[in-house]
């Protein structure tokens, strides 16, 4: 968000550190040089063994539509940002395949045949073929008969 450089990612997450990863960070760095974020960030993952990160992955790839398409998205996306979190280089095309996985399986092969290549046409889709279903399953009240 603040356009920072590569370089200085390292710095500038070591000036929010405290206590014991504010002790870790300063022995991870000593005789170290051009350390790249990737790395610290796995070895910081790994020195802080972080259990709640792998319970989101699971309850993220278990996720499934209950209720409303609206429902789904809101708790899509609170996992999703959980998981950019924890693994920040996910493939583009990852969400939107996991979106449309979880989908009520009447909607997920509408969608499936458009190949949705980003969320929001993922989502477009969704609202689309719901609002079609809905439309079949409410028929048209018949007309009173006036001779």
């Amino acid at each position: 968000m603040c356009k920072t450089l590569e370089q200085q990612k390292v710095d500038l997450a070591s000036l929010y550190m405290s206590r014991k990863a504010e002790s870790w960070h300063n022995g991870y760095i000593l005789g170290r040089q051009n350390i790249l974020w990737e790395d610290f960030v796995v070895d910081l993952g790994a020195s802080f063994k972080d259990d709640l990160g792998s319970c989101v992955i699971e309850e993220f790839n278990k996720l499934k539509q209950t209720g409303t398409i609206d429902d789904y998205l809101e708790e899509f996306q609170e996992l999703k940002s959980q998981m950019l979190i924890k693994n920040p280089t996910l493939p583009p095309d990852y969400f939107p395949a996991s979106f449309v996985r979880g989908l009520d399986d009447n909607v997920k092969h509408f969608i499936r045949a458009f190949n949705p290549r980003t969320l929001s046409d993922a989502v477009y889709y969704a609202r689309l073929q719901t609002a079609t279903l809905q439309a079949i399953k409410t028929p048209d009240k018949p007309k009173p008969y006036i001779p």
